[in-house]
C-alpha cells in the first residue's frame, strides 16, 4: 500500500496564484476573486415578482449588444461635437447673411434703452419746457411723446425727462411715431431721419418729393413720395438701408394723403385722393410688406380722407369729411357714422374711441361727439368756442381746448370742469397721462376729469342732427 503524501508534499505541489487569471487560459473559478462580480459585465436582471396569481412566462434571452470601448466612445463624442459646431456656425452665418438678426438686435437695443430710461427716472409733470413755435406732440407707445416745433424737436419720457433734443431745417416738418422710434421728415423735401430715444438711426434721401411718412409699432418705416403723375411707396426695416426694401409699390393718378400700419408691422393701408366722374373721392389700398399685390381696395366717393388708423381686431378706421367708417381686412365696411351735413373741425382717436368736433372755424357752438368701437355715439355735447378747437380723447373721457379755455367731459358726456387760463396755451398732448402745453411747459390735467360733474350729460336726441 502506497504511502500517503505528507502535508509538506501537498503544499509543495500546490500551484501558486491559484486565483489569478492567466492570459489565454480564461478565468479561474475558484478562490475569493471568483466570488466578486465582474465590473465590465452588466448586472444580471432580477425577475419581477409575480402579482397575485399571474403566471410568470419565460423570457427569451437575446444576444447581448456589443458595448463600445471608452476609446471608441471618446472618438464618437468628438465627431458629434464637431458636427454640432459646424451646424451652429452655418446657422450663424445664414442668420447674418439673411439679416434675420437685425430685428433681434433692434429689440435687444430697445430693451436696454427702456431699462436705462426707467432707471434714469425724471421729475414728472409739470415739466419746464421752453420750445418755441410748437406744432404738435405725438404720443409714443412706450408712454413718452415726440414734441415737434418749427425748427426743433424733443423726445420726452412718461416720467417727465427730456431724453433728446433735436434741431432740423425742414420748412414743412412732419413726424410719425411708433412704440420707441419716430421718423422726422420734411413735406415736399427729399430727406428724412429715423430717431430712437437715444440716437439717430438713419438719415436717408429720396428720389422724389416726400408726401408723408409713417412708422409701425415695431419700427418699420413707410415713405410715400410723388412725382408729376406717379406716386411711390417704400417700406424699410432696420437698419433702414434704401437698397434693401421690404416693399416698393407705385401707383398712377392718385394723391397719397394718409398711411397707417397695423400692429403686426406687416399690414398697412394707404389712402389716396382721386377724381372720379368729376367728384373728388378717396381710395384705400390694403397692402402687406411681404406681398406686392393689393390685398383689398376700398372706394369712398365724394368723401375726402382726413385720418386713417388701425384699431384692435384688425379694424381699419377712416375719418372722412362727411362720415366715419370702419372696415375689416377684406375691405368690407363694418360700421358707419354719418355727420348729417355737419362740418367736421377736428378729430381725436385713442384706443377704440373716436372724438369728433363739429362747428364753424369762426367760433360759436361746437358739438363734441364721442364714438365707441362700433361707432355708436356715447354722447353729443355742445360748448361755446372762440377759435378752432383741439380735442384729446383719453380712457376717462374727452378734453376740448378752445383758445384759453379747457373743457373736460367724462365718458357719459357730463361736464366735469371748465378752466380758463391766463397764460397762452399751445396745445394738448398725451404721454401716458393727458398734458397741456403753456408758456412755461407741460402741466398735467388728469385731475380735470375728477370730481363732481358741473353739468349732467345731455340726451343724444337733443343734439342729434343739428347742423
Amino acid at each position: 500500500m502506497a504511502d500517503k503524501p505528507d502535508k509538506a508534499d501537498k503544499k509543495k505541489n500546490k500551484p501558486r496564484h491559484q486565483n489569478l487569471v492567466v492570459p489565454g487560459k480564461g478565468k479561474n473559478t475558484g478562490g475569493l476573486l471568483a466570488e466578486l462580480p465582474d465590473p465590465w459585465q452588466p448586472a444580471p436582471e432580477e425577475p419581477e415578482a409575480p402579482v397575485g396569481n399571474a403566471i410568470v412566462m419565460p423570457t427569451a434571452k437575446g444576444k447581448k449588444k456589443p458595448r463600445l470601448s471608452p476609446a471608441r466612445r471618446r472618438r464618437l463624442f468628438r465627431r458629434v461635437r464637431r458636427l454640432a459646431l459646424l451646424v451652429l456656425a452655418g446657422a450663424v452665418v445664414l442668420f447674418y447673411i439673411t439679416g434675420a438678426y437685425l430685428p433681434v438686435a433692434a429689440w435687444v437695443a430697445e430693451s436696454f434703452d427702456s431699462i436705462r430710461i426707467a432707471a434714469q427716472g425724471g421729475g414728472g409733470f409739470p415739466m419746464a419746457f421752453g420750445q418755441v413755435q410748437f406744432l404738435k406732440a405725438e404720443p409714443m407707445g412706450e408712454g413718452g411723446m415726440f414734441v415737434l416745433g418749427q425748427s426743433e424737436a424733443a423726445i420726452i419720457s412718461s416720467q417727465g425727462a427730456q431724453l433728446r433734443y433735436l434741431q432740423h431745417t425742414y420748412p414743412q416738418p412732419g413726424v410719425a411715431t411708433g412704440n420707441t422710434r419716430a421718423v422726422l421728415y420734411g413735406r415736399g423735401g427729399r430727406e428724412y431721419t429715423v430717431e430712437s430715444r437715444t440716437k439717430t438711426l438713419a438719415h436717408n434721401t429720396t428720389g422724389q418729393e416726400i408726401q408723408l411718412c409713417a412708422i409701425s409699432p415695431g419700427g418699420n418705416v413707410g415713405v410715400v413720395t410723388a412725382g408729376r403723375r406717379r406716386a411711390n411707396l417704400q417700406v424699410l426695416g432696420p437698419p433702414y438701408n434704401p437698397a434693401d426694401l421690404m416693399l416698393d409699390w407705385s401707383l398712377v393718378d392718385e394723391t397719397p394723403v394718409a398711411l397707417a400700419f397695423h400692429a403686426d408691422n406687416t399690414s398697412l393701408a394707404l389712402g389716396c385722393l382721386s377724381a372720379k366722374d368729376g367728384a373728388l373721392g378717396t381710395t384705400l389700398f390694403l397692402l402687406r410688406c411681404d406681398h406686392a399685390e393689393v390685398q383689398a381696395q376700398i372706394r369712398a366717393d365724394a368723401a375726402v380722407l382726413l385720418q386713417l388708423r388701425y384699431l384692435e381686431g384688425r379694424r381699419l378706421l377712416a375719418v372722412y369729411d362727411t362720415y366715419t367708417a370702419t372696415y375689416d381686412s377684406q375691405g368690407r365696411e363694418l360700421n358707419r357714422y354719418d355727420y348729417a351735413q355737419r362740418r367736421l373741425l377736428t378729430a381725436g382717436i385713442h384706443g377704440g374711441r373716436v372724438a369728433l368736433v363739429f362747428g364753424t372755424t369762426t367760433g360759436g357752438d361746437a358739438h363734441t361727439v364721442l364714438l365707441d368701437l362700433s361707432l355708436e355715439p356715447l354722447f353729443d355735447v355742445a360748448a361755446q368756442t372762440l377759435a378752432p378747437p383741439q380735442v384729446l380723447a383719453v380712457p376717462g373721457g374727452v378734453y376740448l381746448r378752445s383758445g384759453q379755455v379747457l373743457h373736460a367731459y367724462n365718458s357719459e358726456g357730463a361736464l366735469v370742469s371748465r378752466t380758463e387760463y391766463e397764460e397762452k396755451l399751445y396745445g394738448l398732448a398725451y404721454a401716458g397721462t393727458p398734458l397741456l402745453l403753456n408758456e412755461t411747459g407741460f402741466i398735467p390735467i388728469e385731475d380735470k376729469l375728477r370730481g363732481e360733474a358741473l353739468e349732467g350729460p345731455p340726451s343724444l336726441s337733443d343734439n342729434k342732427g343739428e347742423p
